[in-house]
């Protein structure tokens, strides 16, 4: 009960970025303690772990260290910050200095008899009823047996720090997150991600690696259900699109095409991948009419080795070996890693689609084959189609963040098309961003965009895919969205010829597939910075590029934010306000262009470049609305209808139908000699296999078509 003093009381304030240690590169020094992270055990052990990884980190061959390699300089000798209060913890360090001055740790002294005052105080108001997080050294000897009996009395049985069931379950209620708490003060969550794309790829990534270190309380591994998604969109010139490519086939990237990076963390991401050989630095440039083409130097971004899909499985493959016990992966087919020619079916009955909420709070995952999976604490979904949500958000415990993202998120189409020329062009570049022409946003050779020593069997031909801008793949779709692939053929050719000074058409040009990627880009972004959304009711979150900047990157650090949001419940810090269902329009994505992005008419890049120059924010921006009204009048899936895509149309038909947006032609290949184009398929419906003749007696192999709108599965 005597009053003493502490020559060296809690720290009021610590290093911003909480890197574990402060390193002074140039004289080879470094220090660490508690002051770096937080003034708790926790954060002594948070800091000396931080430190010592960084230091694992910075150890080269040589048996050298070059920390700075990993770390910008300035975030080694950072500038400081106050701490700041986290609401329900109830730690003697953080009371000391969030508390009046007369009872903090204020200039060095302590004054703990006042301390135990307050503490004794709020423990007879009751305030720590619902807490775990309390040291009993905190509380006075006469309070501490009090207090940990009404502990015991409360949670039926005789342990201090009881595993409690969630509130709901006791009351018959649906629960919310912040129930569910833990022996050690922190709430333990069993999380499940869907979703297939980058945005869950990195959020399961992530939440692991914070697992890993101790910053993020789990339940068991972080659960990754995934199948396919753009960055996944590879397809061999024979096979149907769902087919894992073979090694040394000819492909087409017709989804993602480039990956550029601005940010630190998304960028030492792709470094180590591209140390381990999946994927390059490619270079690129810029091509217009009156410029022609341009180099961009040093090359701004990666490809994938053997292609995008390729890439993505490599790139999972890599984080599972990471992340170990603290990650598992749920996919769409039985057997993975895939092996080449493998089948990625649309209609997978692996797929997981159903997410029931349980009585007590959690939940229920299932799949197509009546399996199973959870129960989890928390939902993380990361795809936005609205396809998709329109039919896997339909309970009552799904229904506002449907509601949410249907009323605000708003897409732009983009049309891409892959042509094969039976001459080869043997232009001086790999790929072009195009500026200039309304026709064309990008053109890139898939016979160079494998990396050195990787074989691409093009037997003398050459693989193109080229995107349009998103204002004509709206407006040509909308006038005609019968004849929109013969007629970006037709319009791609002759914008390429005309940039880069040559009769295309005499290299006898085919279209092997075009699609019109309907959700192809975000218009609208979150009227918040946080990143991602939480509905903390439904212990239910969603992420995705929409929520930060188009892209990979976006989508990555969207993901990134969402796992660190769900870490920060694992720690008891208070949820963004930004996150919970912001109010407000949301604003146009190009918002989100800083300093060296540019949003383009497909796509959203860290490049520069003098012609490259952000779009105007599109009129043509498909809503929920627009989605469903065109779609219920095909009873497609997701709105009457089941069939992706089982060697038809996505409608469920067996051959495209009359009118409307898709149909009729919809299936054909063009091709032309000289200067004449000429259709010389016609028209083939859904799940018919066609055949050309390539010369005098040669034919040409048999070909899969697919009418494909919309997002790919996720």
């Amino acid at each position: 009960g005597n009053p003493y003093h502490w020559d060296l009381p809690a720290p009021r304030n610590r290093p911003k970025g909480q890197v574990g240690a402060l390193v002074d590169v140039e004289n080879s020094i470094a220090w660490t303690g508690d002051f770096c992270i937080e003034p708790t055990p926790e954060g002594c052990w948070q800091a000396g772990s931080r430190a010592g990884q960084l230091l694992a980190r910075a150890i080269r061959k040589d048996g050298h260290l070059d920390v700075g390699r990993h770390l910008v300089l300035d975030a080694l000798l950072p500038s400081w910050e106050y701490h700041f209060t986290r609401e329900g913890d109830e730690d003697l360090a953080i009371l000391t200095f969030t508390a009046e001055p007369q009872a903090s740790a204020y200039r060095g002294t302590c004054n703990w008899e006042q301390v135990e005052k307050i503490m004794e105080e709020r423990v007879r108001r009751g305030d720590f009823f619902d807490s775990d997080h309390l040291w009993l050294d905190h509380l006075p000897k006469t309070a501490q047996q009090k207090f940990a009996g009404s502990m015991r009395s409360r949670n039926g049985d005789n342990s201090f720090y009881p595993i409690r069931r969630p509130k709901a379950v006791q009351q018959g209620a649906a629960s919310s997150i912040e129930d569910s708490e833990v022996p050690d003060g922190k709430r333990s969550l069993r999380v499940a991600i869907v979703g297939s794309g980058p945005a869950a790829m990195f959020c399961a990534d992530r939440l692991a690696e914070l697992a890993q270190s101790g910053e993020a309380h789990l339940d068991g591994p972080v659960h990754l259900f995934r199948s396919r998604s753009k960055l996944s969109a590879s397809q061999m010139e024979i096979e149907h699109n769902t087919i894992y490519p073979r090694p040394g086939a000819a492909f087409f990237d017709y989804g993602c095409q480039y990956i550029t990076a601005g940010d630190a963390w998304f960028k030492s991401k792709m470094e180590s991948f591209e140390a381990k050989g999946f994927c390059h630095r490619w270079p690129v440039g810029v091509l217009s009419h009156e410029h022609g083409f341009e180099s961009i130097k040093p090359a701004p971004g990666w490809a994938g080795a053997e292609g995008m899909w390729v890439l993505q499985e490599k790139m999972v493959g890599q984080i599972a070996a990471e992340r170990g016990q603290h990650l598992e992966l749920h996919h769409s087919v039985a057997h993975w890693p895939p092996t080449p020619g493998q089948k990625f079916p649309d209609q997978s009955p692996l797929v997981v689609e159903n997410y029931e909420k349980n009585k007590d709070g959690t939940w229920t995952l299932w799949n197509a084959k009546g399996e199973s999976f959870g129960p989890f604490d928390v939902l993380v979904g990361a795809y936005a189609s609205h396809n998709h949500t329109n039919v896997q958000l339909r309970n009552a415990a799904t229904q506002r963040m449907r509601d949410y993202l249907h009323d605000n998120l708003r897409f732009s189409p983009v049309i891409t098309a892959m042509v094969i020329f039976r001459q080869p062009l043997k232009l001086a570049f790999n790929a072009a961003y195009v500026v200039g022409d309304a026709r064309l946003a990008w053109a890139s050779n898939n016979n160079r965009k494998v990396g050195q020593n990787i074989a691409f069997k093009a037997d003398g031909r050459e693989f193109w895919t080229f995107m349009a801008p998103a204002k004509y793949s709206f407006e040509s779709f909308e006038t005609d969205g019968r004849g929109y692939k013969k007629r970006a053929f037709n319009d791609f050719i002759t914008a390429f010829s005309e940039l880069v000074g040559l009769n295309l058409w005499q290299y006898e040009p085919y279209m092997v597939r075009a699609l019109h990627w309907e959700a192809g880009l975000p218009c609208t972004t979150l009227p918040s910075e946080a990143g991602c959304l939480f509905d903390a009711e439904q212990s239910l979150g969603w992420c995705g590029q929409w929520a930060t900047h188009g892209g990979v990157e976006g989508a990555a650090l969207s993901g990134k934010c969402m796992a660190e949001l769900v870490a920060g419940i694992t720690r008891g810090i208070e949820l963004p306000a930004g996150a919970v269902y912001p109010e407000g329009a949301w604003p146009d994505v190009g918002c989100r262009v800083t300093p060296g992005y540019v949003r383009l008419g497909h796509g959203f890049f860290h490049i520069q470049h003098p012609r490259l120059q952000s779009i105007d924010p599109p009129a043509s921006s498909l809503s929920a609305k627009d989605t469903s009204a065109f779609w219920s009048q095909h009873s497609a899936w997701g709105y009457g209808g089941k069939a992706r895509s089982r060697g038809q149309d996505p409608n469920g038909h067996p051959g495209g139908r009359p009118g409307g947006l898709l149909g009729g032609k919809a299936h054909g290949r063009w091709a032309a000699k000289d200067a004449e184009r000429t259709e010389i398929c016609g028209a083939a419906t859904g799940g018919h296999n066609n055949s050309h003749a390539r010369g005098e007696g040669e034919r040409q192999p048999k070909r899969r078509w697919m009418v494909s709108r919309g997002s790919p599965r996720q």
